[in-house]
């Protein structure tokens, strides 16, 4: 009979207890869900847009100077964030790391050490090769292949208090090669074009009137003056990526204007005939990618303007005349398993 009591209180005891863990849940759920409206609504009035410093759960709203775009951004550490129930998104296989190797292989750990130094800055071979996971000789090699290609550069040697030789830290350089970022939108284009190592080169708005456009003439546009704007391409300079910012869904393949209203793409393989133009124009081996421009918004604020941690999780919402969202994982767009997140 006493063994029953205790068996009966301890249960009493454990019932009471989930029932206040579950009251607690469902009070920090409706906190949660207050301060996402309250942020919503406030992102509706003028505020002072600024950068602070990344801790637990951080907020910002903010409106451009212009007024007539707001932004509201969440962010936390990710190993604060749980993402439960959700397919695992395409990844790019880049390969087994802790090896030179060749092909694949070679070209995924090549592409480590440049993720590295654009998330870290300025780094010594040392911190490379731990943040990596490679060993130095093969850290060595490589490094000397991405000089070779000035894809990167040593700096002065400096020492770092309490080691021993000096270091010489390793940097974009980047100099001979420029990516493109071409922005469409209902009035116009703008274009943004810098060096590999980030030094702008010039960038320019074009006004048009892309409302209702049909496809065709949409990207008659777009042709040309993405044409005239590669004029201004200097002999020394190679074009090695074009970025188009589409207002609209666009397809798992990066390639393919899913949907768009102005202009009024469906299914519009715009990577490719982007990729023809450049073609004709003597520039082969250009990538051309696709994005939709809340996700290229909250990839530079991630990255730029609030410079967070790269294992931050951060969620925006926003836009000009339309409001989209993105989500950004480990300092990349996360695309869903489809592709279209």
């Amino acid at each position: 009979w006493d063994q029953r009591e205790r068996q009966a209180g301890r249960a009493a005891v454990d019932a009471s207890t989930e029932y206040k863990l579950q009251r607690q849940r469902n009070h920090q759920a409706s906190r949660h869900q207050q301060q996402v409206l309250v942020l919503v609504e406030a992102a509706h009035f003028a505020t002072v847009p600024g950068c602070s410093e990344s801790v637990g759960n951080s907020s910002q709203v903010g409106r451009t100077p212009s007024g007539n775009q707001f932004f509201v951004f969440l962010c936390t550490p990710s190993e604060k964030a749980t993402i439960s129930d959700m397919p695992a998104g395409l990844t790019p296989d880049m390969g087994m790391r802790r090896s030179g190797g060749s092909g694949d292989l070679r070209q995924g750990n090549l592409t480590q050490i440049l993720r590295y130094v654009r998330d870290h800055g300025a780094s010594s071979r040392h911190d490379i090769a731990r943040g990596c996971g490679l060993g130095i000789s093969t850290m060595t090699d490589l490094i000397g292949e991405l000089r070779a290609r000035r894809i990167v550069m040593e700096l002065d040697p400096i020492r770092r208090p309490g080691a021993g030789r000096p270091t010489r830290p390793i940097d974009f350089d980047g100099e001979p090669w420029c990516v493109l970022g071409v922005r469409l939108d209902l009035d116009g284009f703008e274009f943004a074009a810098a060096t590999l190592g980030g030094r702008e080169l010039w960038r320019d708005s074009v006004p048009a009137n892309l409302r209702g456009a049909t496809a065709d003439a949409g990207f008659a546009a777009l042709d040309g003056q993405l044409r005239a704007q590669l004029t201004r391409l200097s002999a020394d300079k190679r074009l090695i990526a074009v970025e188009i910012g589409v207002s609209g869904y666009i397809a798992s393949d990066r390639a393919t204007v899913g949907q768009s209203e102005s202009p009024e793409w469906q299914n519009f393989p715009l990577s490719a005939k982007v990729t023809a133009t450049l073609e004709a124009l003597g520039m082969s081996g250009v990538h051309v990618g696709i994005t939709n421009v809340s996700q290229l918004a909250a990839l530079h604020a991630v990255r730029r303007e609030l410079q967070l941690e790269p294992d931050t999780i951060a969620a925006y919402l926003g836009g000009r005349r339309s409001i989209g969202s993105a989500l950004i994982v480990g300092g990349e767009i996360f695309r869903g398993a489809g592709g279209g997140a």
